[in-house]
């Protein structure tokens, strides 16, 4: 997968996660942690069964790998251009003075 085509998708994505904070209809946005848990753990699982899993990896927990994109580009692609609303968190006025 090209690196380029990668980095596409991750800016897409993060384009449409923060154009409501540009219209100002919130003032910060993250994942939910439930949602970036079981995604985690589908990521994991995937890496397990590719030929990274028996990799060393550059990170104190061994079955973390921060490298890889296990799935295809059109996954990818999908998984940045459909997201789930449930899966990211807005938050209305924080920091901002009343």
């Amino acid at each position: 997968m090209s690196a380029i085509y990668c980095f596409e998708n991750y800016v897409d994505l993060i384009l449409e996660l923060v154009e409501p904070i540009q219209k100002g209809q919130f003032s910060s946005v993250e994942p939910d942690p439930r949602a970036e848990k079981a995604f985690m753990a589908e990521l994991l699982g995937a890496l397990d069964k590719g030929v990274w899993e028996g990799c060393k990896k550059p990170t104190s927990d061994p079955k973390r790998n921060v490298n890889m994109y296990p799935w295809s580009n059109m996954n990818m692609f999908r998984n940045t251009h459909s997201r789930d609303s449930k899966a990211w968190v807005y938050d209305v006025d924080q920091g901002k003075p009343s």
